[in-house]
C-alpha cells in the first residue's frame, strides 16, 4: 500500500510541476508585468495608456488607422498591441501617433523573471525524477 501511495503522490508532483512549467511559459509575461509595475509605476501607467486607446488594422495591413479608414475591413486592437506588433500610423488618416515607452532596466527584471519562472519548475522536476528514478536500484 506505501509503494501505492508514494506513487501516486509522484506522479501529482510531476504532474503539478509541468503544469506550472507550461502555465509560466504561456503566462509568464503577465507576472513580470506585474513586477515591471511594482518597481516602476510611470512605466506601467504609460502602457495601460496605451492600451485603453483602440485603433484599427486591416487584416493584412502594415498600419493602423482611425476607425473610418478602411471602416468596412478592419479590426480594433489597442494602440499597445499595434505598436507591439510593429506597425505605423496610416499616413492618409493620420492616426494617434506614439511610442512603446522605453524599457531601460526594466528589460532585466522582465527576461530575468521569465527565465525562473519558466526554467525552475521544469528543473525541480527533472531532479524530483532523476532522484526518484535512481533510488530503485539503491
Amino acid at each position: 500500500m506505501k509503494i501505492h501511495t508514494k506513487n501516486t503522490l509522484m506522479k501529482t508532483i510531476y504532474a503539478l510541476l509541468f503544469l506550472i512549467g507550461i502555465t509560466t511559459i504561456f503566462g509568464g509575461g503577465k507576472i513580470s508585468e506585474f513586477i515591471i509595475c511594482k518597481v516602476d509605476s510611470d512605466y506601467c501607467e504609460k502602457i495601460n495608456e496605451l492600451k485603453n486607446i483602440y485603433v484599427y488594422k486591416t487584416r493584412t495591413g502594415e498600419r493602423y488607422h482611425r476607425s473610418y479608414h478602411y471602416s468596412n475591413r478592419n479590426y480594433k486592437l489597442s494602440l499597445y498591441s499595434a505598436l507591439h506588433q510593429g506597425l505605423t500610423p496610416c499616413q492618409v488618416c493620420r492616426p494617434i501617433n506614439r511610442k512603446l515607452p522605453p524599457k531601460g532596466y526594466l528589460w532585466i527584471i522582465y527576461i530575468s523573471t521569465r527565465i525562473l519562472l519558466t526554467v525552475v519548475p521544469f528543473t525541480l522536476l527533472y531532479f524530483i525524477y532523476s532522484s526518484n528514478k535512481f533510488s530503485k536500484y539503491k
